[in-house]
Formats: C-alpha cells, sequence, structure tokens
C-alpha cells in the first residue's frame, strides 16, 4: 500500500473510531497491539526502574503527563497516529497540533522545561523517539501549547523508529544501562546482559569508526566503549554459505549495512561482522538500545536508518 494511500485510510479509521484491520505494510504510522504492549513493559516494571536509574527520579503517572504533539509536516496523519500510540500506551492528556520546524530535521521528544526530564523519558520510550533537549524550539512549541509536560515534535514526513521497525518485522529495545566502567581485559558476551551488548564495563580504548571485513571486527570491549562515545554499530551475524542452511545471512548483508553507512559519510557509524552470537541475523546498537531484524531488505533498512538518525550521538558521551 503506497504510504498517502494508508494516510487517507488511516485517517478516517480515527474519525470513525473503530480498530482497524493492519496489514504488515500499513503498520508504519499507528501503533498496534504488539508496540503499545511493549510500550507499557518499558513504562511499568523493569522498564520504569530503568528511567528511574537513569534519570534519578520515579517514573511519572501516565495520565498525568500532558502531551503536546506537533506535526511538523503537511501530512496531518503522522501527529494524528502518535497521538494514537501514545493514548494506547496510557496517557490520557494528549494533544495534537500543526507547526511547522523547518529546522527540525528528524523527529524528536523535548521536556517543556528541566523539570519535565522524566516525564520526556517514559513518552520517548513509548515512541521509540530520542530525548532532545533544545530551548528554542521549546519555547516556539509552549507558545501553543504552554500546559504541556512534553513535546513531541515530528520533523518532515518520518514516521518513528517504532512504527518503521514493527511494519519491518523488526525488534526496537530500550535498556537500562549496565555501568560505564573502563578495564583493561577481554570482553566476551557472558560479561553482558544484551545480546549483542548495548552498554557496561568495556576496555579503556574505543573501536574507530567504520567498515570492518567479515573476520576483522574489532574486540568487543573496544566496541562497547564506541558505543558510549554516541556510535551507531550496524552488524550481521556471521555469513553461513551452506545450502541447507536456510536461516543464513545473505551474502549481501554486508554490502547493503556499509551503503546505509555512507549515507551519512560514515560519520560516527561501525559496520561488522557480529562476534557474540546474536540470534538475530541483522542489528543496530546504540548506547542502552538496539534493534534487532529478520533480515536486510528495504523495510528492515528503512527501519535501520531510523534508528541511527534517532539515536546516534545520544549517549554519555560525545566524542568527535
Amino acid at each position: 500500500m503506497k504510504s498517502d494511500d494508508f494516510l487517507a485510510d488511516l485517517e478516517a479509521q480515527l474519525r470513525s473510531a473503530r480498530s482497524p484491520r493492519r496489514s504488515p505494510a500499513a503498520t508504519w504510522l499507528i501503533a498496534p497491539a504488539v508496540a503499545a504492549l511493549l510500550a507499557l513493559v518499558v513504562l511499568s516494571g523493569g522498564g520504569a526502574d530503568s528511567v528511574e536509574r537513569e534519570i534519578g527520579a520515579p517514573a511519572p503517572d501516565l495520565a498525568d503527563v500532558q502531551v503536546a504533539v506537533f506535526n511538523g509536516s503537511t501530512r496531518t496523519g503522522l501527529a494524528g497516529a502518535a497521538a494514537a500510540q501514545l493514548r494506547q500506551a496510557g496517557y490520557d492528556d494528549v494533544t495534537v497540533l500543526n507547526l511547522p520546524f523547518t529546522d527540525l530535521n528528524r523527529s524528536a521528544v523535548i521536556p517543556a522545561d528541566s523539570g519535565a526530564d522524566v516525564a520526556a523519558a517514559t513518552v520517548a520510550a513509548a515512541l521509540g523517539l530520542a530525548v532532545v533537549p533544545s530551548a528554542s524550539l521549546a519555547a516556539d512549541a509552549r507558545q501553543q501549547a504552554p500546559a504541556a509536560d512534553v513535546l513531541v515534535l515530528l520533523g518532515g514526513d518520518r514516521p518513528t523508529p517504532a512504527a518503521l521497525a514493527d511494519a519491518a518485522g523488526c525488534e526496537l529495545r530500550a535498556f537500562p544501562s549496565e555501568g560505564r566502567e573502563h578495564e583493561a581485559r577481554s570482553f566476551t558476551a557472558s560479561d553482558y546482559a544484551t545480546n549483542p551488548p548495548t552498554s557496561g564495563a568495556h576496555f579503556p580504548e574505543p573501536a574507530a569508526d567504520g567498515v570492518y571485513s567479515p573476520g576483522a571486527t574489532p574486540p568487543l570491549g573496544k566496541l562497547v566503549h564506541s558505543l558510549e562515545h554516541g556510535r551507531i554499530h550496524y552488524q550481521y551475524a556471521p555469513v553461513d554459505v551452506t545450502p541447507t542452511d536456510v536461516n543464513a545471512v545473505p551474502n549481501a548483508a554486508p554490502a547493503l549495512l556499509s551503503d546505509l553507512a555512507r549515507e551519512s559519510d560514515g560519520y560516527h557509524v561501525l559496520v561488522y561482522e557480529n562476534t557474540t552470537g546474536m540470534t538475530a541475523p541483522i542489528a543496530a546498537t546504540a548506547w542502552t538500545h538496539s534493534l534487532t531484524c529478520p533480515s536486510a531488505g528495504d523495510d528492515q533498512i528503512a527501519a535501520l536508518r531510523a534508528f541511527g538518525d534517532a539515536y546516534l550521538d545520544e549517549a554519555p558521551e560525545r566524542v568527535p
């Protein structure tokens, strides 16, 4: 289904307040049940605990958070679908407004003031977006939504990373930080709670940006250190050319991920063969976030691209 046709169908569905049947191609904007459940998991239990640990304050009652969703594109369905996703996740006070942000090149969640950091983190988790503090953008938006605690700015016509991940059959996850200590030793997958790793103790020297040939993957401790510096990692399971292995990663995966890295001239990106025995054929990682995909087709590449746009340089240390 073409995106324009889907937006028209989505707007009709929202007006009639019915529960639509969704095809895989039509899940890139409206939040399906799986995404809503994921948001609820993130925002309660372990997910809320991770927000508390990261920011140092208790997660708020979702019903008390006032959210303003701003549509920065000409397509009203984007903001409406994001608002529907938030309501399904438990936010009762969500307002949709149209306001162009010509200088915003990506979607982002912005706390309205310094006291809304925790609320912004929970909204960002629900939508799969990054929190981007910006006093100038917040000031512009507050003129139209003076009571809002959190501002969701949808730049351009891009759907959220969570929606693209769902449409591609990928899994987008956020994790609590495992720490960031420096240890001069060798690291293995067993040293980390996630596979592939997304945070934790690491070697004092980071891996350099770039595309690594199969078999030349940097040591794991150096890779995790580069995540702490805001890098995006695109990785693929070892290529198995055995004809009987139906789950083998296509030989084209390394080239496709390399092409993806070149779209941004390789800025703060690493591409390499995974060495941790991850179960997914394709993965992208950032600090405390991961996206795992079943293949490297067009839909998956779009999800990987959105992941990189959302989480690039979103880490404890920003190193050139």
